[in-house]
């Protein structure tokens, strides 16, 4: 049981910025790549076409 004293050693020792940060980078990672998937399932589109689509979302994400 508890005393009400916090003890430290129960954090991890990178912080909750640094998970943030990680799980922001995964989710941009797997909305580019359903992104992709996404864009290379429409037959219609050319591959530059495709290319260029995905720069510009990409670049929408940072």
């Amino acid at each position: 049981m508890s005393d009400g004293n916090f003890n430290t050693k129960l954090l991890s020792p990178g912080g909750f910025a640094s998970g943030v940060r990680a799980g922001e980078a995964r989710m941009k990672q797997k909305s580019l790549t359903a992104f992709q998937i996404t864009l290379s399932e429409n037959s219609q589109l050319s591959e530059n076409e495709i290319q260029e689509l995905y720069l510009n979302f990409k670049s929408r994400l940072d």
